[in-house]
């Protein structure tokens, strides 16, 4: 290939910003094939499950169908409830019943059910391992111990077993659709340099390959470098991980140092209004004023300062503005080369 530097600074930032978007589509590949036992459940459950099918099942956190509608006998209430609290800065606000735990009865066998309502003998849910207080709750009698090996180690949890895999998916098609759509604009790039704006910006200045050897070479002795940007004696040249912009500072407009504050600090940024976009350079006041004073130097003929007149000016009437700025140019260079 034999592209000017300019181009080879496009392909390197495009580049980056493919393989940033690439690894975006990747990472989501992975998550979705980790979640293969889980998809499955989702698309082919919920599986009926008889005596057998639950017998079958030792740990529930490894059986390849655990997305169960399950139908017992009769119904039996434990009494135990789930509550949940809430609380404002450490103090309790409110509580409601989040859950009710009733035992289907399965031929022999004792199924534990995670419900939001009344008792029932037909369950649909996530079949979950018993552990932690549930489990102490349940088997804390001698009663219940003794009859401890009826029961499931498990129990189904009827919370809605599809809502998380439509939220995830949802989620999903949002980051891939964003990750294709993002992608396409680098890879546009990285294989044909010169459709990018600032390629199409340096042909319009003249011959490409003779004023990108002037700003590489520019570029390696910039005048002041504020990162991302490095300001030469002729241009404004962005060089970031994942972008590249380029700008000349004689289409310079109008320039002005911002200053925000905060309740602990103040920020600086010059802000540079060039005839082709905007740029923001920012940092410490005395670098701030740095840039503006080179620009000053650079490009006398354009506005410096601001004011809400001059603001209103440039954005109600862009052409007239810079006929303005382009009379000021004119009028700079018959000064200047009126001078002895």
């Amino acid at each position: 290939m034999n592209d000017n530097w300019v181009l080879q600074q496009i392909r390197k930032a495009s580049l980056h910003r493919l393989m940033w978007w690439g690894a975006v589509l990747a990472c989501l590949l992975v998550f979705v094939l980790s979640q293969h036992r889980y998809i499955a459940n989702f698309l082919q459950g919920p599986f009926n499950f008889g005596k057998g099918d639950l017998d079958a099942i030792s740990d529930a956190s490894a059986a390849p169908h655990y997305f169960a509608r399950v139908t017992g006998s009769k119904a039996i209430d434990t009494g135990i409830r789930q509550v949940t609290v809430r609380k404002r800065a450490g103090v309790e606000t409110s509580r409601s019943v989040s859950g009710e735990f009733f035992v289907l009865v399965v031929d022999d066998r004792l199924l534990v059910v995670k419900g939001s309502g009344a008792s029932h003998t037909t369950s649909e849910g996530e079949l979950v391992p018993m552990r932690g207080e549930l489990e102490s709750r349940l088997f804390g009698t001698t009663d219940m111990q003794a009859i401890k090996k009826r029961f499931y180690p498990f129990y189904v949890d009827e919370e809605s077993f599809r809502l998380p895999g439509y939220i995830a998916g949802a989620v999903i098609a949002v980051i891939g659709f964003f990750a294709v759509r993002l992608g396409i604009a680098p890879l546009k790039q990285y294989l044909a340099p010169s459709t990018h704006p600032v390629a199409q910006r340096l042909a319009s200045w003249g011959d490409p390959a003779r004023i990108a050897a002037g700003i590489e070479q520019e570029s390696r002795a910039p005048r002041q470098t504020r990162r991302p940007w490095r300001i030469t004696d002729n241009y404004l040249i962005q060089s970031a991980f994942f972008a590249f912009d380029l700008h000349r500072l004689a289409d310079l407009q109008w320039a002005y140092k911002r200053v925000t504050s905060s309740n602990t600090a103040k920020g600086y940024a010059a802000v540079l209004m060039l005839s082709d976009g905007k740029v923001e350079i920012g940092g410490p006041e005395k670098d701030v004023d740095a840039v503006l004073n080179s620009a000053a130097e650079r490009v006398p003929w354009a506005v410096f300062g601001y004011s809400k007149e001059i603001e209103e000016h440039f954005n109600k009437n862009r052409p007239g503005f810079a006929a303005t700025i382009e009379q000021r140019r004119r009028d700079w260079a018959q000064q200047a080369g009126a001078k002895p």
